[in-house]
Order: C-alpha cells, then structure tokens, then sequence
C-alpha cells in the first residue's frame, strides 16, 4: 500500500459513486457552457469538460497519485478503507479464526 492518502475525507468523496456523479455533471455542464460560448476560451472550456466527465464515467480519480493514493476508483476505495483500519468484507478476522 502506498503511504497514507492525504485528505483522506475528500478523496473519500470524490471516489465514491456520489462524488463520480459530481465530476460527471460538472463535467457535462463545462462542456455545455464551452460549446454554447462564442469565444476560443469558451470553447476551450467545453473541451477542459470532457476531463471531468471520462473520470467520473471511467471511475479514475485524477488528484489519486497526487494526494497520495492510487489513479484507479477502485484501488482508491479499498486503500482508503484499509487505511480507517477496517477489514474486507468476506475476510476472516482473528477472533474468528481462534474458535
């Protein structure tokens, strides 16, 4: 496991299916604004949309490795759920295994 993810709180929410369906929306609605822009800024804006959007849709986080924890939702969720202490659904824990 990698070192202890920083603000593990946010990058709890961003990587939960609440916070997918936050980048998604934001991302549709950049995309929207950008493309009914007239300027090149304005269109560069509904391009910088996309970049939300796939995360959220591919359930990559993009600040993972820069917060300390992994680009990937799914490595993101379980390291951070490792990190609270607690075990894996389905694993035997110690005082289980004494009986």
């Amino acid at each position: 496991m990698k070192d202890r993810i920083k603000f593990p709180g946010f990058v709890s929410f961003i990587s939960s299916p609440a916070g997918r369906l936050l980048r998604i929306a934001v991302g549709v609605t950049l995309i929207v604004i950008g493309f009914n822009a007239v300027t090149t800024a304005g269109k560069m804006v509904g391009v910088l949309g996309l970049l939300p959007l796939m995360a959220g849709g591919l359930d990559v986080c993009i600040l993972g490795p820069l917060l300390g924890g992994y680009f990937s939702g799914a490595k993101m969720r379980k390291a951070l759920h490792e990190q609270e202490g607690k075990t894996q659904l389905g694993a035997s824990s110690e005082s289980f295994s004494r009986a």
